[in-house]
């Protein structure tokens, strides 16, 4: 089987969520047999000198990288609020990657097109015009729950303001997809029946992130009797911090009552 692996930004260095999730799904892919070819953006907040890149990152067939330049400027997102796309999604939707889209679909007879993110689903109708492959959304989240959760700790006005005009097209966009796909592939079994309430009737299946242990070293257990726990995490994504916060305000309090010598380690 062919599968052209799409992702918003390029899977490497692995110190994200995102990273590790859509590099490890396409090793455990070529390592079940399949040829696997890489399209990512490489964006201005997450570039990559590919000359860094080890020679035989995941095996991937083939590698293509567009770089995109998506951050988010105050004009950028003043101009957005003209647009009937919300900029949650315009940000990753750009010309010159839909042109490289094609010239790899019209070069390649891919089975699968795996799109890594909703933000990928503007390419669609690109897919569509130039390869018969079946297309297959990995939902790393339900994106539009999450803003709704920001919206909702947001106290500034003009912000909260800002982010309601431009999460409700994008929750519009994000449900009307749906019907779009040919497989929905979600990180959690919750994420996978909330799409299906909201209208999803395809084939779908959860597949949670994953990892390959023999790239980790293991130690040997601590012998000290402290309780310890820990969070990792890149903590330039709101809702990591909002859930550390939430777990040093409303958690953390009570189990320092019950263990005072415990510990909690933070890596991100």
């Amino acid at each position: 089987m062919k599968i052209l692996q799409i992702s918003k930004h390029f899977p490497y260095p692995l110190k994200d969520g995102y990273s590790i999730a859509v590099a490890n799904i396409a090793q455990s892919l070529i390592g079940n047999g399949c040829e696997v070819e890489l399209l990512a953006m490489n964006t201005s907040k997450h570039y990559l000198d590919l000359s860094t890149l080890p020679d035989k990152f995941n095996d991937y067939a083939k590698i293509h990288a567009v770089e995109v330049d998506n951050r988010i400027t105050p004009w950028g997102a003043f101009r957005n609020l003209f647009s009937k796309e919300s900029f949650l999604l315009s940000r990753f939707n750009t010309p010159s990657f839909a042109q490289q889209l094609a010239i790899i679909l019209q070069a390649g007879n891919f089975d699968w097109v795996q799109l890594e993110s909703v933000q990928l689903a503007p390419y669609i109708p690109t897919i569509r015009q130039y390869s018969t492959a079946k297309i297959a959304m990995r939902a790393h989240n339900v994106e539009f729950e999450i803003w709704e959760r920001q919206i909702k700790t947001t106290r500034f006005l003009p912000k909260k303001w800002y982010l309601q005009s431009q999460v409700m097209p994008f929750k519009k966009y994000e449900i009307e997809q749906l019907k779009n796909y040919d497989a929905l592939v979600a990180i959690t079994e919750k994420d996978l029946n909330y799409f299906k309430k909201l209208g999803y009737t395809g084939r779908g299946i959860s597949i949670p992130v994953g990892i390959h242990l023999k790239n980790y070293a293991i130690t040997s257990p601590s012998t000290t009797p402290e309780l310890t726990c820990s969070f990792i995490g890149s903590l330039d994504w709101m809702p990591n911090l909002q859930g550390v916060q939430w777990f040093l305000e409303e958690v953390w309090p009570a189990v320092m009552l019950q263990y005072p010598t415990a510990k909690f380690h933070i890596a991100g």
